[in-house]
């Protein structure tokens, strides 16, 4: 299956934004809570308050998993600190978060994150049967496999 076309496919069904658990570890506690996401191209990006655990376990380490509805998104978060891109983010979550724009973005304490996603796991069913569509972004290759069970 031609990678790039299915990738295409995945970011047109996932949309502008979502509202997702994101789980971050300092290395020894993995903690997890909900976010506004934001899709720009093939990145996710969220944001929230420095003074929040979840920004001090990204500091830490900055791998995550971005998840909700069969999807796991798995990747690298990093601070966004060129203007534009966070001028470009802020935008898209205005148009999507219209309500969570006016009350946090322009608080002191807002930092912005971008997530470098690495692979992203898909649950379908298809005709009744599970399988799970895995995008390796590292290594450009899509799957998709069927669930098979031990019974």
């Amino acid at each position: 299956m031609d990678f790039e076309k299915e990738l295409k496919r995945f970011l047109s069904d996932y949309g502008k934004g979502r509202a997702m658990v994101l789980s971050s570890s300092d290395g020894s506690v993995v903690s997890s809570r909900m976010v506004s996401v934001i899709r720009m191209g093939g990145r996710f990006w969220f944001q929230t308050d420095k003074r929040f655990k979840k920004y001090r376990q990204i500091q830490s380490n900055g791998n995550v998993s971005l998840c909700i509805d069969g999807i796991s998104i798995e990747g690298t978060a990093i601070e966004a600190k060129e203007t534009r891109l966070v001028k470009s983010f802020l935008n898209s979550y205005k148009a999507v978060y219209p309500g969570s724009f006016e009350k946090y973005s322009n608080l002191d304490n807002e930092v912005f994150f971008e997530v470098v996603p690495s692979r992203i796991y898909v649950w379908k069913y298809i005709k009744g049967r599970a399988y799970i569509e895995l995008y390796d972004l590292q290594n450009s290759v899509f799957s998709l496999n069927e669930y098979q069970t031990d019974r």
